[in-house]
């Protein structure tokens, strides 16, 4: 199986990230309009396991209850999948006139439609984004699609629904 065909879920009301293994979209629209996933847990007896998931637009509180997220085909230095949503630190390999320069940052994993790629959000280093091509007083990166990447460039360091202060301490 391909790995940018693999989906994640999480529920905000059980805090729970699971696996997806049943995506139904919509006969008319074709739009996702729930999923779910089964996670061995704790106590799951006799070949049972707990059901996660159901319809995409449901609401808990303000938010969204359930999130789907796609899996971008890149692993980290870890070896692990990143995720849509995952917060990663990212090392840049550059050349500043001197020499070999390094930039370290983090960012949240996002799809850009624009440029059907991904890209980092909330990336919070001024001479690095302009040095890429960001806009100006924009926290975010250019796609990815126009990058070059080595494993060992990505260390995932969460993600945005289970540890979203990583995000709010990105300096």
């Amino acid at each position: 199986m391909n790995e940018q065909y693999l989906f994640r879920g999480y529920d905000a009301k059980l805090k729970k990230m699971f696996p997806v293994h049943k995506i139904e979209c919509s006969e008319i629209t074709g739009s996702i309009i729930r999923f779910y996933g089964y996670v061995e847990e704790p106590g799951d007896t006799g070949g049972w396991k707990t059901a996660y998931g159901g319809d995409i637009g449901k609401k808990f509180g303000s938010s969204l209850r359930y999130s789907l997220m796609q899996c971008t085909g890149l692993r980290d230095s870890d070896g692990k999948l990143i995720f849509v949503g995952d917060i990663v630190q990212f090392t840049y390999w550059w050349f500043d006139g001197f020499g070999e320069a390094d930039s370290y940052l983090t960012g949240e994993i996002i799809y850009d439609p624009d440029s059907l790629s991904y890209a980092m959000r909330g990336v919070k280093n001024a001479d690095w984004i302009r040095h890429i091509g960001g806009e100006e007083g924009s926290s975010d990166t250019a796609a990815f699609a126009t990058w070059r990447f080595e494993g060992d460039d990505f260390h995932i360091i969460g993600n945005i629904f289970e540890n979203p202060k990583l995000m709010e301490d990105v300096k």
